[in-house]
């Protein structure tokens, strides 16, 4: 442009679309566009317009065209899942696989179902009364006590095992109960400790340096000594309790423990170990955009588990 000093315009798009518009006056200019540069602009906007106009064709054959056979994917998944996918994949893969699509989605419900049957809980007993009888004994005998602030409790029944079924993990009925003497004075609360372990027939799993190096407590319950008849419930465990005037009994029936809550406790045990993992990475080397990401997945998997972080404080292992 001419005048008394140099102006620059901006205009946004192709030249073709400005042609008009730039071979007439333009306010008190008149502008002037090369007829290569013109050429070329046009040139570089049928490009442009053909490549929308394929990735509408791509769309448009997405929608009316028939659904993809399934069946080679089906294929391939199952014969992985039975020979080594078990093997390879932690329980956080999974949860991912299973959102992944359909087919993977099915395979990898198996796969939860059969990790569940690869680990058990088991439970502890701490009694406030420091005379127990132990089930199938007369004896009464001073066992092991234990100190929980001002309170003397007895460790009343140790590492007995539940095993999954049917959604849920329950007791042999033959170990299934404690006993205690009926002493009113006492009105401290029994405390209930679950702990997750593994099978150890199966050889390791992909968790287990994450979650069976140490024992871990993942639950602790308090059951009031008043309830002295019935079916209770506290949080995700059920119990029952039958009284005479001498002695209460109680049964654990079962511990609602789903692979959502294996999920929620290994993501959380993997982001700990993950985060020092990375501080020590960077000691060394940068961190890669893929161990950033997975720390990342990790983190979002904690928050959308069930419960909370701090439902482990003070348990056993979390430490």
């Amino acid at each position: 442009a001419e005048g008394k000093g140099l102006l620059t315009y901006r205009m946004a798009g192709f030249l073709p679309v400005h042609a008009e518009k730039l071979s007439s006056r333009f306010g008190s200019h008149l502008i002037k566009v090369p007829p290569a540069a013109l050429a070329a602009s046009k040139r570089a906007l049928e490009r442009h317009l053909q490549s929308e106009e394929l990735e509408r064709e791509a769309k448009r054959r997405k929608v009316r065209g028939a659904a993809a056979d399934s069946h080679l994917l089906d294929l391939v998944l199952n014969i992985c899942h039975d020979h080594c996918l078990l093997d390879h994949l932690d329980v956080a893969d999974i949860a991912w696989m299973r959102l992944s699509c359909k087919a993977m989605g099915r395979v990898a419900a198996r796969m939860a179902s059969r990790r569940l049957r690869h680990i058990h809980l088991s439970y502890s007993v701490l009694l406030d009364r420091k005379h127990i009888i132990h089930s199938g004994s007369t004896e009464t005998r001073l066992v092991s006590l234990e100190e929980k602030g001002d309170a003397a409790y007895v460790m009343a029944a140790s590492n007995i095992p539940l095993f999954f079924s049917d959604g849920r993990f329950i007791p042999r009925p033959e170990i299934c109960h404690w006993e205690a003497a009926k002493l009113v004075e006492y009105e401290l609360q029994d405390i209930v400790r679950i702990y997750l372990e593994c099978d150890s027939s199966i050889g390791k799993i992909p968790e287990h340096s994450c979650l069976f190096q140490v024992p871990l407590e993942v639950a602790r319950y308090r059951v009031d000594p008043q309830k002295q008849q019935g079916v209770y419930e506290i949080s995700n465990m059920t119990y029952e309790v039958e009284s005479n005037e001498n002695r209460r009994s109680l049964w654990i029936t079962g511990v609602k423990f789903d692979f959502h809550n294996l999920v929620g406790i290994y993501v959380r045990r993997k982001l700990r170990q993950a985060k020092q993992h990375m501080q020590d990475v960077k000691q060394t080397r940068p961190v890669t955009r893929r161990e950033k990401d997975y720390i990342k997945a990790l983190a979002k998997a904690a928050r959308e588990a069930p419960g909370n972080a701090g439902d482990f404080e003070g348990l056993q292992g979390w430490q």
